[in-house]
């Protein structure tokens, strides 16, 4: 999950899907167009038109809790910044 993370901050797609099954399913719970992207075009997919709405982004993880269940919980941050809102 770290190097998912970290792959992610760097902004390496190719990186974050390497450490990713094929058969993920990343569920969106936001207002967005499609809730559910599926394999990893389905993770590229939305995460190219999120970084598309943006002129910087950042993220980081501040921690990765293992949870009781096997899944691990991530506590992250983004901060990201609309050149169309100025």
């Amino acid at each position: 999950m770290r190097r998912a993370w970290h792959a992610w901050g760097r902004g390496d797609l190719d990186g974050l899907l390497a450490v990713c099954t094929e058969d993920l399913i990343f569920v969106q719970t936001a207002d967005w167009p499609e809730p559910e992207y599926r394999g990893h075009d389905g993770l590229r997919r939305f995460l190219t038109e999120w970084l598309d709405l943006w002129d910087e982004f950042e993220v980081g993880v501040d921690e990765v809790l293992p949870a009781v269940d096997g899944p691990v919980v991530t506590l992250f941050w983004q901060v990201a910044k609309d050149g169309k809102a100025a």
